[in-house]
């Protein structure tokens, strides 16, 4: 479970997508192809079906909204108008878009009107299997939706029962000798040395000091340190993590890529803004930085791609690129991660520090601006807030023993 409480939708390997695309879109190929016949008999049954029983899982089974759902969506009686020809199946699905729109949350609202919207319109040449598809795609995160709102109105009642579990459990594991936590206390020590660094150039006559290094900060740039690092660092397991964080290990790694793809597109979208004033108009800064989350979301792009697409926006926007391979190549340089990303990715970390700090996320465009971060801003403070709780968690269950381990180095 996250510790924000929050599902989301599995993620799945590259090959796992690949099939289930060319699997789903097999299927509604055929669909297309039969409504585009007026052959309705063999698959509206089973996609109406569908539908139904999507609708009747988010409403309460005795309810009155699910009787109104059984009795307009009756199967059996659907097929007999089927087969006299006497199905209005516009009809059908405005019902159905309509019944979505009274249930869904309010993100879910545009996605629904346009459906509606084109169901309404005078339209003589719908596409029934694109309608259907985008019907149980969003039947799907309507369900998550409620999901989700089920499990933040219980958050306080299970977030102590999460910390009082994983304390136990990992206290027992450590008394039966299957975890121990020697790499936590290194992880806590190269951060405890890195803040006394800061402190030493910060502090050169070596003045004394107290209170030189706190353990909350300690434990908040040890966080940043796994979960933003501005160098090239070694991929996170189970076999080098803390030990303390073994059960975060893929919520470390996704919110890892996250703040390398924030940090590429701020990097890169200064490397333009530097190489063409064009590039400073904010409008054409935002299609750029759409362009590269689009790129940087590609398993299959590379840093040649992302290069002539910098240059590409360049062009398209008036402007004149004096030498474009070096643009390229410093650009390519950025993404593998040269000191130009180092610097912006300890922008980042920086801003989530603050976050980490207060409990606030104080990421204003000005301020964001100032360092190079607004065309992020969005994205940064929802990354933040997942670090925030991930820091807030792991805290509650392991203090005392963070605690115990700082008390022997600070």
């Amino acid at each position: 479970m996250d510790p924000g409480f929050t599902l989301e939708k599995p993620t799945r390997t590259a090959l796992e997508e690949r099939v289930r695309v060319i699997a789903t879109r097999a299927f509604w190929d055929v669909v297309r192809e039969e409504f585009a016949k007026s052959k309705f008999d063999n698959m509206v049954p089973g996609v109406l079906n569908d539908i139904r029983q999507q609708l009747l899982s988010i409403v309460s089974e005795s309810g009155k909204i699910a009787q109104e759902i059984r009795a307009k969506l009756d199967i059996p009686f659907l097929v007999q108008q089927l087969e006299h020809k006497i199905l209005n199946i516009r009809s059908t699905y405005l019902y159905i878009t309509d019944k979505m729109s009274q249930l869904c949350a309010p993100v879910r609202d545009a996605s629904i009107r346009e459906l509606h919207n084109t169901l309404a319109s005078d339209s003589t040449s719908i596409d029934y299997a694109l309608i259907s598809q985008r019907i149980l795609d969003i039947l799907e995160d309507m369900k998550l939706d409620l999901s989700n709102y089920r499990l933040q109105t219980l958050r306080p009642h299970l977030a102590e029962i999460a910390v009082a579990y994983e304390k136990s459990k990992f206290a027992e594991a450590r008394e039966k000798g299957v975890v121990g936590i020697e790499r936590t206390k290194e992880w806590i020590s190269a951060s405890v040395e890195t803040l006394k660094g800061t402190l030493a150039q910060r502090n050169p006559e070596n003045i004394e000091l107290s209170d030189r290094v706190r353990y909350e900060v300690a434990y908040h740039e040890a966080v940043l340190s796994l979960v933003l690092p501005a160098g090239v660092v070694e991929e996170v397991t189970k076999e080098n993590v803390p030990e303390t964080m073994i059960l975060d290990v893929e919520r470390i790694k996704k919110y890892r890529a996250e703040g390398v793809k924030l940090a590429t597109i701020a990097a890169v979208v200064t490397l333009a803004r530097n190489s063409s004033a064009v590039m400073r108009d904010p409008l054409r800064t935002r299609g750029l930085r759409d362009t590269l989350i689009v790129l940087l979301e590609d398993s299959e792009s590379s840093p040649s791609h992302i290069s002539a697409a910098v240059v590409d926006a360049i062009e398209k926007a008036g402007g004149k690129v004096a030498e474009p391979e070096l643009l390229k190549g410093m650009v390519e340089r950025c993404v593998r991660g040269d000191s130009v990303f180092a610097v912006v990715m300890r922008r980042v970390a920086g801003v989530v520090r603050g976050h980490l700090a207060t409990g606030v996320f104080r990421g204003g465009e000005r301020e964001l601006a100032r360092v190079g971060l607004e065309m992020v801003g969005r994205e940064l403070e929802a990354l933040s807030l997942r670090v925030f709780t991930l820091a807030k968690h792991n805290a509650r269950v392991h203090a005392e023993l963070y605690d115990e381990i700082l008390s022997d180095l600070v």
